[in-house]
């Protein structure tokens, strides 16, 4: 997969689309970046964007404090300011408020300007190291791509030094700029942003010896660094299955077994809202898949929620209803905390003559009625396994480290309520988050950083910080394959527990 596939699209699609962003059910886009007028910030207008940084995340987050304590976190805070000495481009100004959103370890409190400003800069010429990795639970970091135009650093292979550095430093390093409850998601995160996150630190490097371990042996190969054009031009990608997640997609298989592949729990390119409501297309496909599956006398469905990014509950409640036995709601408790950015926020995207849903008008009402600093729960409504036909098989969720936000919640309420098992790997997002981001946008220098207005519980109660655990677990997608391995390790299962 080549870089604008990787990163352009994943990024720039996903990310802006708020891949990670639990339970917002506001279905909202990050607004555009106000560009300033000069390419480097006044150290003054710098300061004062992190300090108005880290009075709205205290204001809006339910407890900011749940990893960090007030003192870590106002030492941070004051070794940052220490370190503007003077004027900043905007892409140091960008890693510095990232640096203090990802300090509260809260996946949900980032900033993605720093990825607008590095993107800006690979458009300009500015050269990067092709090294893109996956970081298995052993802790090795393994070559997904080849990084060389000859193949000498190959996919597959184990890396363990660039530049006689060791990778493990290099990545505890690196994870320091990503926002993640635990190194599980951080590692999931660098499977997608390695690239631009090591050119951010190494941005003068013009080559970089890595050390690496192919078919048990060692070797040493020298990568050199690449434009955004020559990197294209290079044939270095592997085979892979090609699979669309982004796409909605709905066929019967083989034995009786269906397979549903929802798309994000959003709505998607070439969907029209239906009466100013976007879910309504969803809801459309939604009803002539189920209806089609039971129709073709479907024993098994798969739903395969694998690299989802997840949305809003209006999208992904209409599914989970089609095969529901007893009510159901994606959380056992709500909690916010009512405060000023929240409240400019909905008074934006909930404005007296916007088209927005019922929920998100309740939530608008509720956090208007509160006053600022006030915890307050509200209450999510059950809802009802859908009158008359219902699928009644054997229901399978196929989960992977990448079933972000809307996705991890909907796999969590399907294991919880036993509607369904879950087959795969552990999610990276956690189904009890500080969630519910919304943008603020930094007042000198216009860039946004999503914060979590929210704290939410699963159903079943659990508040430990893990992923969902699959019932079934599978092996990893394995590199180098056309062939989509997990599901059809999937697939074995499912036959052989008839």
């Amino acid at each position: 997969m080549k870089l604008a596939a990787r990163l352009m699209l994943v990024a720039l699609g996903s990310i802006l689309m708020t891949p990670a962003a639990a339970m917002t059910q506001e279905a909202e886009a990050t607004p555009a970046q106000v560009q300033p007028q000069a390419d480097r910030i006044a150290s003054q207008t710098v300061r004062a964007d992190l300090d108005a940084l880290y009075q709205a995340m205290q204001e809006a987050s339910v407890d900011l404090h749940a990893f960090r304590s007030k003192a870590d976190f106002d030492a941070f805070h004051a070794g940052l300011r220490a370190s503007v000495t003077g004027p900043m481009s905007r892409l140091e100004a960008a890693l510095l408020y990232q640096r203090l959103a990802a300090f509260a370890r809260i996946g949900h409190i980032r900033s993605y300007a720093w990825l607008n400003e590095t993107f800006a800069q690979f458009g300009k010429g500015a050269r990067f190291a092709p090294i893109f990795i996956r970081i298995e639970r052993d802790g090795r970091a393994v070559l997904t791509d080849h990084a060389t135009a000859d193949k000498s650093a190959t996919a597959g292979a184990i890396l363990t030094a660039i530049n006689g550095e060791p990778i493990a430093r290099i990545l505890a390093r690196t994870r320091n700029l990503l926002s993640a409850e635990r190194d599980y998601m951080s590692d999931t995160l660098l499977e997608d942003f390695f690239p631009p996150l090591f050119w951010a630190a190494n941005r003068d490097v013009e080559a970089f010896e890595v050390e690496l371990i192919v078919d048990g042996e060692p070797r040493t190969v020298s990568v050199p660094a690449v434009t955004f054009g020559e990197y294209q031009a290079m044939d270095t990608a592997v085979p892979s299955p090609g699979t669309d997640f982004n796409a909605r997609h709905f066929r019967m298989m083989d034995d009786g077994i269906a397979y549903l592949r929802p798309g994000p729990f959003s709505a998607v390119e070439g969907e029209e809202p239906v009466d100013g409501r976007p879910e309504a297309a969803m809801v459309r496909f939604l009803d002539e898949s189920f209806s089609a599956m039971i129709e073709a006398g479907a024993s098994d469905l798969i739903i395969d929620l694998r690299n989802n990014s997840g949305g809003d509950i209006s999208f992904s409640d209409p599914m989970v209803a089609w095969f529901a036995d007893r009510p159901f709601r994606f959380a056992s408790a709500f909690i916010l905390r009512a405060s000023a950015p929240i409240k400019a926020h909905y008074a934006r995207v909930a404005a007296p003559d916007a088209t927005i849903s019922p929920f998100l008008a309740r939530l608008a009402a509720e956090e208007r009625a509160q006053p600022d600093g006030a915890l307050y729960p509200f209450e999510i409504a059950k809802i009802s396994p859908r009158k008359g036909a219902r699928f009644e098989g054997r229901v399978w969720v196929l989960v992977n480290r990448k079933s972000y936000s809307n996705a991890t919640s909907t796999a969590a309420m399907i294991k919880d309520y036993g509607f369904g098992t879950i087959m795969g790997e552990e999610t990276a997002d956690v189904p009890t988050s500080f969630a519910s981001i919304f943008p603020y946008v930094l007042p000198g220098t216009g860039m946004s950083v999503d914060l979590a207005k929210s704290y939410f519980v699963r159903p079943s109660g659990e508040e430990t910080v893990r992923g969902v655990i699959p019932d079934v677990e599978l092996p990893r997608q394995e590199i180098g394959s056309s062939s989509d391995t997990m599901l059809d390790a999937a697939l074995i299962k499912i036959r052989s527990r008839r």
